[in-house]
């Protein structure tokens, strides 16, 4: 199938600043991030971004960018945009991967992709806990599944009543920040008002569970994919790519 993977890239980041721009091997983050995307079965690629910087380095680096407004508030209003602008068809699959994830399996991506069987719902993906550690920690999302396997909630606060006593690693899941839909569901999702609990957590998916859209999970088996919030992932990661 045909599917376009978008990665928003904004350079401002209140975490760690700048850190798109941080260099592994020589090659800023979102670089690193654009190789792992370029072996999917994707039939383009595009970095979308607000930053002259980030557009000029993602071509000298032979990739495909996009100019987007200062003004987004997240990664899928500019994916929105991008879509406007490349003038894609409604049905067309996209597929957000965001810039901060150099580790991301393209296998992963193209499974995505090619769960878009209900235009109705997006779909994303979840891994399991390595830790209680790594569950209570704010930088990582949670995300608790119904019996479809479709989100009920996300929270960057722990959900249910789980302490190191009790923890179940196969009850509440890390999700993913990578995500596959269709041009027309983007499109009119960006139309919604953000609602409160969205504002609260900080987290754009909130919009679609508090709208009643249905959100796919797919559960992710492989290496372990950490997305670079804090100095310390940002270590992790260089580590791994040594």
């Amino acid at each position: 199938m045909s599917f376009t993977v978008v990665i928003p890239a904004r350079l401002n980041s209140t975490r760690l600043e700048n850190k798109l721009l941080l260099e592994i091997k020589n090659k800023p983050l979102f670089i690193h991030t654009a190789e792992q995307v370029s072996k999917s079965k994707a039939t383009n690629t595009y970095i979308a971004t607000d930053n002259q910087s980030i557009k000029d380095i993602a071509e000298n680096f032979g990739f495909m960018s996009i100019m987007t407004a200062e003004s987004h508030q997240s990664g899928t209003d500019r994916i929105n945009e991008a879509a406007q602008i490349l003038s894609l068809e409604d049905d067309h699959v996209l597929v957000n991967v965001q810039g901060d994830e150099p580790l991301v399996d393209f296998e992963l991506i193209n499974e995505l992709a090619e769960n878009i069987s209900n235009h109705n719902q997006f779909v994303s993906a979840y891994q399991k806990f390595k830790s209680f550690e790594d569950y209570k920690n704010k930088n990582n999302v949670k995300v608790a599944l119904n019996m479809n396997n479709e989100a009920i909630t996300f929270s960057r606060s722990m959900i249910g009543n789980l302490n190191d006593k009790n923890f179940i690693d196969d009850l509440i899941y890390h999700h993913l920040g990578i995500y596959a839909y269709t041009v027309k569901q983007i499109n009119d999702f960006c139309q919604i008002d953000s609602p409160k609990i969205e504002k609260v957590e900080k987290l754009e998916q909130m919009r679609a569970i508090f709208n009643d859209i249905p959100i796919k999970m797919i559960r992710y088996h492989g290496e372990e994919m950490i997305g670079v919030d804090t100095i310390e992932d940002f270590n992790k990661v260089k580590t791994l790519l040594g």
